[in-house]
């Protein structure tokens, strides 16, 4: 009697962790550009990559990250996502130190195609 109790129980069990909740097995995760803004995905960026004391927080090198209209400004110079990509000899510090990572670079790529949305 105690085997069939067990049996059953387990049985049960399996049986409830394999029912459909009603969810949809098919949503995908949202695209990465689908979702990029500056004040979602850009700002932290800046935020913990460039706006450190001494650096663009104060305008350094001529690029003020502050705010968004500010930010906005220095990348449509070209010059931001150069030094970013490591394609321009703008600074040393840049050129041997990893400014963003592949992600945080990509985010970058995304909300520049799609025009800076705030």
């Amino acid at each position: 009697m105690r085997i069939i109790l067990i049996i059953s129980t387990l049985a049960f069990a399996i049986i409830y962790s394999c029912k459909d909740n009603g969810g949809d097995d098919n949503v995908q995760p949202k695209p990465l550009c689908d979702s990029v803004t500056y004040n979602t995905l850009m700002k932290p960026v800046f935020a913990n990559n460039c706006n450190n004391a001494g650096c663009h927080s104060q305008g350094a090198g001529s690029v003020d990250l502050r705010t968004y209209a500010k930010t906005v400004q220095a990348c449509q110079t070209g010059k931001v996502a150069k030094v970013i990509k490591h394609t321009s000899d703008v600074i040393a510090f840049h050129q041997t130190t990893p400014v963003l990572t592949e992600r945080e670079i990509k985010i970058f790529d995304c909300w520049v195609s799609k025009n800076y949305p705030e």
